[in-house]
């Protein structure tokens, strides 16, 4: 098969076989032809005109890249050593079909539809350290909160309105780089400082270092929170 790379000792070691493969823009409708080849780890087929991950089902691969495809739903993906996953630009609206990959550490899915990745709040997404979902259709953070590694969370030009509507970003203690350019939030009073509130371990945000002045300029707002909280509890007395 054109594309195939990358000769090594297969994990059982009963022998060697081809471990990558490269399709990049082939034409490709299917990934059928590549059920044959269960030895592959290193899989890139972007680019093509695939509409099914079925295929993949019988694969073992660490990294696959099915990005600028057609895919409206992700099936048979069920690789336990899979830990890279890139399934930028096609069509899909959720995330349903990554229950079974409890080795993910990095997610791609930017430039699709998903309106909502509640699905990843299982088990086995809960090794995932970057997540990246720029241009989607998400309003919220909901399901985020389950997924205690993230380091690197990428959300550009999506729907966030709120700070409410980012409020899972506390549950996230490793967080150190969030991108949210491009959503409406973005333009709330004091956002800034308010998202360095809820994720204190940032060290980059929208692209731009976290400095002293941002850390202060949330100290001094998370006072001024306070204050006006005690004065409406008087007010309330």
């Amino acid at each position: 098969m054109e594309g195939l790379s990358r000769v090594d000792r297969v994990v059982d070691d009963s022998g060697y076989a081809f471990t990558a493969l490269d399709v990049i823009d082939k034409g490709l409708v299917s990934l059928e032809p590549i059920r044959s080849y269960s030895h592959l780890l290193y899989v890139n087929a972007s680019k093509n005109q695939i509409v099914d991950t079925m295929p993949l089902s019988e694969l073992q691969y660490l990294s696959l890249d099915i990005s600028g495809n057609q895919i409206t739903a992700l099936q048979g993906l069920e690789s336990g050593s899979l830990s890279e996953l890139k399934i930028n630009g096609n069509a899909l609206t959720s995330l349903v079909g990554l229950q079974n990959l409890p080795l993910l550490t990095t997610l791609e899915a930017s430039r699709n539809s998903i309106e909502d990745i509640s699905s990843l709040a299982n088990d086995a997404s809960a090794k995932l350290e970057t997540l990246h979902l720029d241009e989607n259709k998400l309003e919220t953070f909901t399901g985020i909160e389950n997924l205690p590694l993230l380091t690197s969370v990428s959300f550009q030009q999506n729907y966030v309105e709120t700070l409410t509507a980012v409020q899972q970003l506390e549950q996230l203690t490793k967080l150190t780089t969030l991108n949210l350019t491009g959503n409406p939030v973005t333009q709330v009073e004091d956002y800034r400082p308010s998202i360095v509130l809820l994720a204190p371990t940032l060290t980059q945000l929208d692209g731009e270092p976290l400095t002293d002045e941002d850390r202060l300029a949330a100290v001094e707002l998370k006072q001024r929170r306070e204050a006006e909280a005690a004065e409406q509890e008087e007010a309330n007395e």
